[in-house]
């Protein structure tokens, strides 16, 4: 059983973790805690810009999306959730490896080009504004000049369709159930970290498609 601790500027909840060491875990919602005074929720969506094709043949480690936690920031980023789709719009040439498209982590640089994304709240009564200093994406690819890419966190495959016909392709990554508590945990993003869609092998010839993604954070 987990003891909330409530005070005039926050709320902490202090409970034990498998081992039976004490530990530390959000506030909560709505009572006062330090996501409401520090950060808050968010979410954010964008499909390419304008939803246009992504061209065939696209080059391995191409980046399509990118966030950013502020350099600067006083608060990490907390990821809850990943939703990628994607559905082929133009048919590929058959006995071609297919694409794949992965969420890699990056640092040290924030991206250009392509189409600009405003965080918005999900709960629009707590939270100052995002820690998130940009958000953008873009069917051909993004400029990452100075970037550091790390470790990929989760990868889908953009299959290779030779007949014709809607192959959608639906991925989602959140974090393993809270109720596992030694496993829970989401992505975290410190100051200047970010999380980018990069293209992990060059993508079918003749195959053009088309995709959209949904992020949901928390900040504090």
């Amino acid at each position: 059983m987990a003891l909330q601790v409530l005070g005039s500027a926050n709320s902490t909840i202090m409970d034990v973790d498998a081992s039976k060491n004490t530990q530390v875990v959000l506030g909560v919602a709505g009572a006062n805690g330090p996501i409401e005074n520090l950060g808050g929720y968010f979410m954010a969506s964008g499909q390419g810009g304008a939803g246009a094709n992504v061209a065939a043949s696209l080059a391995a480690n191409t980046t399509l999306m990118g966030m950013r936690n502020a350099p600067g920031s006083a608060v990490n980023i907390y990821v809850d959730k990943i939703r990628i789709n994607i559905s082929v719009a133009t048919v590929g040439t058959s006995a071609l490896v297919p694409g794949v498209l992965g969420v890699q982590r990056f640092k040290g640089a924030t991206f250009s080009g392509g189409t600009l994304i405003i965080p918005a709240k999900r709960n629009p009564y707590f939270g100052t504004g995002s820690s998130i200093v940009d958000i953008r994406d873009n069917t051909s690819a993004l400029t990452t000049t100075g970037a550091t890419f790390g470790d990929v966190i989760a990868s889908t495959v953009i299959a290779l369709n030779t007949v014709g016909g809607n192959q959608p392709t639906v991925f989602e990554w959140s974090p393993p159930d809270p109720s596992w508590a030694a496993s829970f945990h989401p992505v975290v993003l410190f100051a200047g970290d970010g999380l980018a869609l990069t293209t992990q092998v060059a993508c079918p010839a003749t195959q053009t498609w088309v995709f959209d993604w949904t992020i949901f954070w928390h900040e504090f």
